[in-house]
């Protein structure tokens, strides 16, 4: 642990242990800090794959396949947004290089399964690929998203459900964020088989929703869910309603919403971690799974008009904005998501993960879209 680190990490622990909040600039500001903040992720290892995190107690992880899939289709859609064509070679870069982690269409992640392919690590690459693909049409990139799909339809068991390959060898409900993606390859594709694996896990994660809470959603068996992995399934059932739609998988992830926005309170603080009936741990919040909820709930208010929807979505997104510092000189963490709050919150502790920035800008994006399309409305 090194001095430098030690000074990047002062100010955002003394606001956690004060719980001070930052003032709320402009999305620009944070849209701007958020995307420089990636940018120097991406090149602190290879320069193509994006640093796992910036941790007080390890600094710069080595970069991580998995998110850097997902990252790469934030980037490209945000480069048709500004006209950047650096962020568009950048978010490109990061696929070619994910092609080389392929393992006969499998994702390899040299962090935690150096032998095996993972299948929500490889779903995730599957949205960079295609991504990648829609921008450029170039054939590399739908051939490597074939290959990941192909291997995800090999690996499914039986009633197609993905049982093997999976964190800790066990079925989670939120691997229908994986579905999602195989359903946006069927649509490039029209293979049948991605529609019918990606059906199987969707009914899968039905089964085991009640109430608007998913069982086996949590990384660990037995753990109560972060709202990282409750975010994860209730967006991967609403997205994939959007691609095949079905009401009962619409009204599950309407459910899940509305289950968790019941936690939320008025400054925007939702629970870490969310559990059946009442139950959360609510000593900290994992800012991740704000942003995920924000998303959803900023689709869910153009899908219905119901006005809770764009009040939570906007609350949620404040409080992160909180919590963001784009006023420091130290780089490292300038405009950065951290895992939770409190710093030393149960999620990610103590450090930047990726894919909380990476969120966050999705979130912000998915604000403006639902901005644009509320002022088209009251034009027309």
């Amino acid at each position: 642990m090194t001095f430098s680190r030690i000074l990047c990490f002062l100010t955002p622990l003394r606001e956690s242990v004060f719980n001070q909040s930052r003032s709320i600039k402009k999305d620009s500001v944070y849209l701007s800090a958020g995307i420089t903040w990636l940018r120097q992720a991406q090149e602190v290892d290879t320069g193509a794959g994006f640093a796992h995190s910036f941790a007080l107690k390890t600094g710069w992880s080595a970069a991580y396949p998995e998110t850097t899939g997902y990252i790469a289709k934030t980037l490209l859609l945000l480069a048709d947004v500004y006209d950047d064509s650096d962020l568009r070679a950048a978010a490109l870069s990061a696929c070619d290089w994910l092609i080389k982690c392929q393992q006969g269409g499998a994702i390899v992640s040299p962090l935690f399964s150096a032998d095996d392919g993972i299948v929500f690590d490889t779903g995730q690459v599957l949205f960079g690929f295609i991504q990648a693909y829609i921008a450029t049409g170039n054939d590399k990139y739908i051939e490597a998203a074939k290959k990941a799909g192909d291997w995800l339809v090999s690996v499914a068991d039986q009633e197609g459900i993905w049982t093997k390959s999976t964190h800790l060898g066990v079925p989670h409900v939120y691997n229908v964020r994986v579905a999602w993606a195989l359903l946006e390859l069927h649509g490039i594709t029209g293979q049948s088989d991605y529609a019918e694996i990606a059906r199987s896990n969707i009914n899968f994660a039905l089964t085991h929703e009640e109430n608007g809470w998913f069982d086996k959603c949590a990384f660990n068996t037995g753990d109560m869910p972060y709202t990282h992995n409750l975010g994860y399934a209730t967006r991967g059932l609403l997205e994939s309603h959007s691609l095949m739609p079905d009401e009962s998988v619409f009204s599950a992830a309407q459910r899940s919403a509305d289950h968790v926005l019941k936690f939320l309170r008025p400054d925007g603080f939702l629970p870490g971690q969310i559990g059946p009936g009442h139950s959360c741990r609510d000593s900290y919040v994992c800012l991740t799974g704000n942003c995920q909820f924000a998303i959803i709930w900023y689709k869910l208010y153009r899908i219905t008009g119901l006005s809770k929807y764009l009040d939570a979505a906007d609350r949620i997104l404040d409080f992160v904005k909180s919590t963001v510092n784009v006023d420091t000189k130290r780089k490292e963490v300038k405009g950065a998501v951290a895992g939770s709050r409190p710093l030393w919150g149960e999620y990610a502790r103590l450090s930047y993960p990726n894919w909380a920035t990476k969120f966050f800008l999705d979130a912000l994006l998915e604000k403006k879209i639902t901005r644009d399309s509320t002022t088209t409305e009251l034009e027309s």
